[in-house]
């Protein structure tokens, strides 16, 4: 509820970028989801102007490979969510890297 409210303030697409480079990272699997189902939310109400998606659709996928079902399948929902706006160019993305 705070994240979502903090988008009245901050700009949605450093709130994405703060969420990507913090949330991600933490040790906690609960907290790995949730920015992720947040992230996920930002995507679906700004578009992709809410991320740079050669930065942050890489690091959402890495995200697939963690041992936590509930983080899978919560970055599979972002990924479906920007390949809903991106088409099959979200796939090469990754590639690029």
């Amino acid at each position: 509820m705070i994240v979502q409210s903090t988008v009245k303030v901050y700009a949605y697409s450093r709130l994405f970028q703060l969420l990507l480079e913090n949330g991600l990272q933490s040790k906690v699997a609960k907290t790995r989801q949730g920015t992720l189902d947040e992230l996920d939310n930002l995507l679906r109400k700004f578009g992709m102007a809410a991320c740079e998606p050669t930065k942050a659709l890489p690091k959402i996928a890495s995200m697939i490979g963690d041992k936590d079902a509930g983080v899978r399948k919560s970055a599979l929902s972002v990924l479906r969510s920007a390949f809903t706006f991106m088409g099959i160019t979200c796939c090469s993305l990754n590639d690029a890297q």
